[in-house]
This record gives structure tokens, C-alpha cells and sequence, in this order.
């Protein structure tokens, strides 16, 4: 017997879920350390230092807020597969 094509779809999101949790934890980890390291140079250099328009900071936001929002929708997705009211 085939497993139905929506119960494959289903165990493809849980376990791209539990990657994208993975890339949250290392993404707000790494804001994180950029941001207490810039809080560092700001105390102890404050505007006489060098400060860079290409700041990681912004990757790493961009990267943690998809991560989310990403969860946030297969959420959804996967309540409906299961309940199987598409």
C-alpha cells in the first residue's frame, strides 16, 4: 500500500522544521554576539571609532525573521494536512 502523497509532504515539513529551528538558534546566537560586540566598541570607543555600513547584524536579523515566519506558516500548513481541510 502507498503512503498518501499528503502524509509525505507532511514528514517533509516536520523535518525541514527541525532544520529551520536549528538555523533560528544559530542566527539569534549570532545577533546575539554581533550585537553585545557592538555594544562593546560603543561604550568603549563611542563615535571616534569606525562603524561599517555593512554591518552583519542585518543578515542575521533578515535570516532569523524568514526563519520564523517560515515556521510560522508550515504551522499552519502542517495543522491543516493533519485535520485535512485544504
Amino acid at each position: 500500500m502507498q503512503e498518501d502523497p499528503l502524509d509525505q509532504i507532511l514528514d517533509e515539513m516536520i523535518r525541514r522544521r527541525v532544520w529551520i529551528l536549528d538555523d533560528i538558534r544559530i542566527r539569534a546566537t549570532l545577533l546575539r554576539d554581533v550585537c553585545n560586540k557592538l555594544i562593546s566598541k560603543l561604550e568603549e570607543d563611542g563615535p571616534d571609532a569606525y562603524y561599517s555600513i555593512n554591518h552583519e547584524s542585518l543578515d542575521h536579523a533578515r535570516r532569523l525573521h524568514k526563519g520564523c515566519m517560515e515556521l510560522s506558516l508550515m504551522r499552519g500548513w502542517i495543522d491543516r494536512i493533519r485535520k485535512r481541510t485544504i
